[in-house]
């Protein structure tokens, strides 16, 4: 183990703050406080998730390169008014995105696949970055489910008109981004959305597509 170059204070495996934390020699992004955690951390878990970093330099350098080209295509793309992914790269597997079901489109407005932005999410050692454009990722399908419940149940104390419509706008946006990663709960919840129109038109047609997602 080498020395903690972080400000962490606690064991990542017990929780401990009694000795001095050493980081993992390895991937460097957890921290021990002695070699009996890191070698109890290692068998429950970490040796799935634990990355060189030079490797993860390798593979951060090798999704900038490989992007290269295929940005300037999104980036075409985005001032087209059609909605077909047919002729888009995604640059994380460097397949084409031919079906719109499993088209994710970041905030940038770049354009993944969705189980790719999900591969990436679940690498801690990788940046949560969008791979072309370097914009922070959005928050996962749970949590932004999560924030788009907490404000919901927020909203309810409000009597200002202007923050209710202000925070519907924000729950809306939490979970479409939740929504299109195909997390179940989130489509419902899109569903009463549309149904009693809080936050959106109300729309039963909608309604129902998402309540049958």
């Amino acid at each position: 183990m080498k020395k903690s170059k972080v400000g962490k204070q606690s064991c990542d495996y017990c929780g401990s703050t009694n000795n001095a934390l050493k980081a993992c020699s390895r991937c460097e992004l957890v921290n021990y406080c002695s070699k009996e955690c890191q070698t109890s951390h290692w068998k429950s878990g970490h040796k799935k998730t634990c990355i060189l970093v030079n490797e993860r330099r390798v593979i951060n350098n090798q999704i900038l390169n490989d992007s290269s080209a295929a940005v300037h295509q999104q980036d075409r793309k985005k001032s087209e008014p059609s909605s077909d992914n047919n002729n888009i790269v995604c640059v994380i597997c460097l397949d084409s995105i031919n079906d719109d079901n499993n088209a994710y489109t970041l905030p940038c407005e770049h354009t993944f696949h969705t189980s790719c932005i999900q591969g990436l999410r679940a690498h801690a050692g990788l940046s949560q970055v969008c791979p072309l454009c370097r914009t922070d990722l959005p928050p996962g399908p749970e949590e932004a489910y999560m924030k788009a419940c907490c404000l919901l149940k927020k909203s309810f104390n409000h009597s200002n008109s202007a923050e209710i419509q202000g925070m519907d706008v924000e729950i809306i946006n939490l979970l479409n981004s939740s929504a299109d990663e195909g997390f179940m709960f989130a489509q419902f919840k899109l569903g009463i959305m549309y149904f009693h129109g809080r936050g959106v038109k109300q729309n039963y047609v909608k309604a129902r597509e998402w309540y049958l997602k």
